[in-house]
């Protein structure tokens, strides 16, 4: 995540129900051809019956998985 976003922090929250992973990077690359991280990780939350949320920061990028 670093690597890709240029992120310089990164912190996980992690609860019951939760795993939300914030960082003060750019978020998802965009023009260029889709990679395959965003897309593994819905299938991955799909196949626990979770969802994958994703929101801009100010400033930063925030990936949750959420389960019923």
């Amino acid at each position: 995540m670093i690597r890709h976003s240029g992120a310089r922090r990164c912190e996980v929250v992690l609860a019951p129900d939760r795993a939300e992973v914030r960082d003060d990077g750019r978020g998802p690359s965009t023009g260029g051809p889709p990679g395959s991280g965003l897309t593994g990780l819905q299938e991955r939350a799909d196949a626990l019956g979770a969802r994958l949320v994703t929101r801009r920061l100010e400033p930063g990028w925030s990936l949750t998985v959420v389960r019923p």
